[in-house]
């Protein structure tokens, strides 16, 4: 049963273990129908406040569907606020598959740094990064002398990212999946 319908469940019996406890007590085993001593209401307290806590547990903590959908993003390639910051700072098409290389670069740091944090038993946020990017810091990540040069200029540099191979976010994710923050998922 999905999170979601699991906690409006447990809800839906909370409340009315606690507002009906009369309900409860006429529905309890070997019950006569009558109205409720305070043992039973005891009881529906009692009842409620471990539905209570079972609804807590399952809203605080992470589930493995979450895990597996690590910085998963609907919109898979750029929302307006990442493409807002390209194009802000990119003055020619080869500076902008450059800021984003190092997006890329942040992005892949940044992931480890959270799974390392979710090794050690700190509450993380490993949602779509969108609209979270330190920009300052991806801005400081760019050699200086590339803002300003020319697409030709720049393109021995474009290249040399191209060499390096596969994006850093496999990288990233492999490493998370490696230390067990990150639960893959199986392939169907």
């Amino acid at each position: 049963m999905p999170k979601t319908r699991m906690v409006l469940a447990i809800a839906s019996a909370l409340s009315t273990l606690t507002l009906f406890p009369q309900t409860y007590a006429q529905q309890a085993p070997g019950s006569s129908g009558r109205a409720p001593t305070n043992e039973t209401a005891s009881q529906a307290r009692v009842a409620a406040l471990v539905l209570l806590t079972v609804a807590v547990a399952l809203l605080s903590a992470p589930s493995a569907a979450d895990a597996q959908r690590a910085w998963h993003c609907e919109n898979q390639f750029l929302d307006p606020r990442t493409e807002a910051q390209v194009e802000a700072r990119a003055h020619n098409i080869t500076m902008r598959y450059i800021i984003l290389a190092y997006m890329y670069r942040w992005d892949a740091a940044y992931m480890r740094q959270t799974c390392d944090r979710a090794v050690r038993g700190e509450t993380v946020d490993m949602s779509c990064l969108n609209g979270r990017r330190n920009w300052n810091e991806i801005h400081a990540m760019i050699p200086a002398e590339y803002y300003g040069m020319s697409s030709s200029a720049l393109r021995p540099y474009r290249l040399s990212l191209d060499e390096e191979g596969r994006s850093p976010h496999f990288d990233a994710y492999d490493y998370c999946v490696e230390i067990g923050a990150v639960v893959r998922p199986a392939l169907r």
